[in-house]
């Protein structure tokens, strides 16, 4: 069969010549010829089957620069990588130029399906693109990481290895995430316990080009007074109550004075002071109290009063608390 199409074309050739036809006429001839064994090789389609869009996520939109992966079902002939032009535009075998960046990889490989279709170039074309890279789009990492910026993306990446990129969360992160997706206007958190950093890839939230990433700042729980080790918690995982504090404070002294532990909570300018029946919360006789980031635990040492008294010294003295991150669970 090969012997026979390339006899036809030569015959066809030798044809076009002695009726004066120029090279140009002669191409697009012989690319005609070659396209109706393509048309023929989908045998099943119709010139009104609608045409079919594939890729690797509807939220993948293609730039300037990016390099493209395009592929056509059972057509070999038409698949290839291909790069966008610096002014965004693709310049595909027979159907010319087109406007790429911009349009998602989705609603790209569906005007490029619909063009074969129509040209009558592929009867059932069946389209996929992959962005390879993604030259010109960065992701923008913010918040509590190492070192915040803007960081270029060659290609798609999960949450994971987006915040890797700019070194790894800080101790005072929260493990709530923030993700604005640039392509869609959505944005979405997501919880990433420190576990969560060292899953695979797979395991992980897509990231895309123009992306925006967010790691706020934990909320932190002072506990001060008659502790083993007083100083602020980090609450990575946003939540935790009086007896969790002061287990991660390592536990009261002997000395505690327990009736007389109170809360400091901000309220505007000014702090709230809250008793706490401790005692009641140790014997299991109340219900434990959930605290919130900036309060400020106390529990005095017997026969200390005076100090634990002055509101504005407590205040004062956190400035040079030690803090721990809680355990994320």
């Amino acid at each position: 069969m090969r012997m026979l199409r390339f006899a036809r074309q030569f015959s066809m050739r030798v044809s076009l010549t002695k009726l004066g036809f120029g090279s140009a006429t002669l191409l697009l001839v012989l690319g005609t010829v070659a396209l109706g064994q393509i048309v023929q090789a989908h045998p099943m389609g119709s010139a009104t089957s609608p045409s079919v869009a594939q890729v690797q996520s509807a939220d993948a939109v293609v730039g300037p620069g990016d390099l493209l992966e395009l592929s056509v079902f059972d057509v070999p002939e038409l698949s290839k990588s291909v790069r966008v032009t610096g002014d965004g535009e693709l310049d595909l075998p027979l159907i010319g130029k087109m406007q790429a960046s911009g349009k998602s990889a989705a609603a790209l490989a569906a005007i490029i399906a619909e063009r074969y279709r129509k040209g009558n170039l592929v009867l059932d074309p069946q389209v996929t693109i992959r962005i390879l890279e993604f030259a010109t789009q960065g992701i923008t990492i913010s918040g509590e990481v190492q070192h915040p910026g803007v960081y270029p993306d060659f290609g798609p990446k999960s949450l994971n290895e987006a915040i890797a990129l700019a070194g790894g969360m800080t101790a005072q992160a929260d493990i709530h995430v923030q993700i604005m997706h640039r392509s869609s206007h959505t944005e979405q958190s997501i919880r990433v316990p420190l576990e969560g950093l060292r899953a695979s890839a797979d395991e992980n939230t897509p990231i895309y080009p123009g992306d925006s990433i967010y790691v706020p700042r934990a909320g932190i729980v002072y506990v001060l007074g008659d502790v083993t080790r007083p100083g602020g918690i980090v609450m990575r995982n946003g939540q935790l109550t009086v007896l969790e504090a002061l287990s991660e404070s390592q536990g009261l002294k002997g000395t505690a004075k327990l009736q007389d532990a109170f809360i400091l909570r901000k309220q505007g300018e000014s702090y709230d002071r809250i008793e706490l029946p401790l005692k009641r919360y140790l014997k299991g006789k109340e219900g434990d109290l959930e605290l919130r980031g900036g309060d400020v635990l106390v529990v005095p040492a017997s026969g200390v009063k005076v100090f634990w008294k002055d509101t504005s010294g407590i205040i004062a003295s956190l400035g040079g608390a030690a803090l721990y991150a809680t355990a994320v669970h």
